[in-house]
């Protein structure tokens, strides 16, 4: 079917500036935002690796960030894995992922947005978040969308 990829591009040309220069672009866009109301679910299925081995994963889903207002729709995604011990707070793990819709119209953007981890990449029984941020075209990153603290149990994790 005849499907436009995204709105036109619009290249204006000029004498002395270059309005349409990387740097100049970067400097234009705003960044993605996911929509008012998003969240993050976080769920556990069984699934194989790349070598094909089995593994207990948890996944982290999200809504894909559309463009709106003056802004692309997410380029990709920053899914951190942040561990939390009274106040302190830090980043054990950070993934990057593209919607599985990324290479389509971004009418055709409509299904969640996956990251997948590996039991053994999660700690368990320990206080964790997710957090999710868009990153635009030209790496600007929109506001985040998190879990709550939360833990993944360890009954019935392999060893």
């Amino acid at each position: 079917a005849d499907v436009a990829v995204g709105p036109d591009w619009v290249i204006p040309f000029a004498e002395k500036e270059r309005p349409y220069g990387y740097d100049e672009q970067a400097k234009r866009m705003k960044a993605p935002e996911f929509p008012e109301g998003a969240t993050v679910t976080v769920s556990r299925k069984k699934d194989v690796d790349a070598l094909r081995q089995p593994h207990d994963m948890v996944v982290v889903s999200f809504p894909a960030a559309p463009a709106a207002e003056g802004r692309l729709r997410a380029h990709d995604y920053e899914v951190s894995l942040q561990v939390h011990q009274g106040d302190i707070e830090r980043t054990l793990l950070q993934k990057r992922v593209f919607s599985p819709r990324y290479l389509f119209g971004a009418e055709r953007e409509t299904v969640p947005v996956a990251c997948w981890f590996t039991e053994k990449e999660v700690p368990a029984d320990f206080p964790i978040r997710f957090v999710v941020r868009p990153v635009g075209t030209f790496g600007a990153a929109g506001r985040a969308i998190s879990t709550d603290l939360i833990r993944i149990s360890s009954t019935g994790r392999s060893q």
